[in-house]
């Protein structure tokens, strides 16, 4: 394989394409943000913690080509896409909030989304009262510098 991915990072975001996985739930997965891996930043080195990561969730990852960009992608070179996808299923076997996020079919109950929206109209009026207090505090502010300024 022809060395494409000049960097560990790209090698990464490849990794998320190959195995259909969103880079989102991939960067979660090796505890990085997604800010790391675009820009100027995605030319900077990858942690050794994130590649731990990698080798732990994506054992059939090569490791070399992961750090050099040289050889194969998969330790066994002779996977086809059937195969990557059973192994990307049972990478996700344990921790299900990736699945759920990668799918967004996460259901809430009834009383769970009354409970939300309790909760977001408190802080809707506490959001609109700071707003308040804060006017009342720049109208202050302007009268004092007003009459500070007419002395």
């Amino acid at each position: 394989m022809d060395n494409k991915f000049t960097t560990i990072k790209k090698r990464c975001n490849y990794i998320s394409e190959t195995y259909e996985v969103s880079k989102s739930v991939f960067y979660k997965k090796i505890e990085m943000s997604s800010g790391s891996f675009r820009g100027k930043a995605i030319n900077t080195p990858l942690n050794s913690n994130a590649i731990e990561k990698i080798i732990a969730n994506y054992p059939q990852i090569n490791v070399h080509w992961l750090i050099t960009g040289e050889g194969n992608i998969l330790t066994q070179p002779g996977l086809n896409k059937d195969d990557k996808q059973i192994i990307y299923s049972s990478s996700f076997t344990n921790n299900t909030s990736f699945v759920e996020e990668e799918t967004n079919e996460k259901t809430y109950t009834s009383a769970e989304k009354k409970n939300r929206i309790k909760e977001l109209e408190q802080e809707n009026k506490h959001l609109k009262e700071m707003i308040a207090l804060k006017d009342d505090m720049i109208g202050i502010l302007k009268n004092a510098t007003g009459k500070a300024n007419s002395k």
